[in-house]
């Protein structure tokens, strides 16, 4: 066999498991009226638990072992390291910034068993926090609502908006899900109504996981 032929074929038998096991992880949804109609019932089913509940760490937690989209349902926060998003002016409006108070800035992905769940741009108010909340935030990967849950905090949907219409998705074999399928703007406030964070998420299509 030629020097690059028996290359290529090495190369194929080391890159087949893996291969094998990215379409394993890619659930397989029809492209039926059915299929749709399920998939459809799906989103609009996360997207009511995350207005009702004000952590999107918990209701992804609970949504993660209900369908099974890992064998530990237990989401795992990590920060994005870069440099901080500039705060769109309506992010520092609904903060009601006061003269001399500063931004903090996090983005984090939520994982159930490796898969990214959602991906979210996290403005807030350190001046209103603690210093021991603002340390967790500073070092570590504790999702924000963890962090500051002694607040009691609570959550205002400023908007809710599904990327994806699965009625709308052409019939054929499979649904073709885009990368992302529903975004949520959040307000977060402590027990006093000051604003403390706007978070902008951005879910993914692995929470859509397999059908039943």
């Amino acid at each position: 066999m030629p020097w690059r032929a028996a290359c290529l074929a090495f190369a194929l038998i080391l890159t087949a498991p893996a291969m094998a096991g990215a379409e394993q992880s890619a659930p397989f949804w029809p492209a039926t009226p059915s299929g749709r109609a399920a998939a459809a019932a799906r989103l609009d089913l996360l997207q009511q638990a995350l207005r009702d509940e004000p952590s999107a760490t918990l209701v992804l937690e609970s949504w993660c072992a209900r369908y099974h989209l890992a064998a530990d349902p237990k989401i795992i926060a990590e920060r994005v390291h870069g440099a901080p998003k500039p705060a769109p002016e309506r992010v520092r409006h609904n903060l009601a910034l006061r003269a001399g108070e500063r931004l903090g800035y996090r983005r984090v992905q939520l994982l159930c068993g490796g898969r990214v769940l959602s991906d979210a741009d996290n403005w807030y108010v350190p001046d209103r926090l603690t210093p021991a909340m603002n340390e967790l935030l500073a070092h570590s990967d504790t999702p924000f609502g963890l962090a500051v849950r002694s607040l009691h905090f609570r959550r205002r949907t400023i908007s809710s908006e599904l990327l994806w219409q699965p009625e709308q998705a052409p019939s054929g074999d499979r649904l073709i899900i885009p990368d992302h399928v529903l975004r949520n703007v959040g307000l977060l406030t402590a027990a006093s109504d000051q604003p403390i964070s706007q978070v902008i998420e951005n879910y993914t299509a692995a929470v859509l996981g397999a059908p039943d």
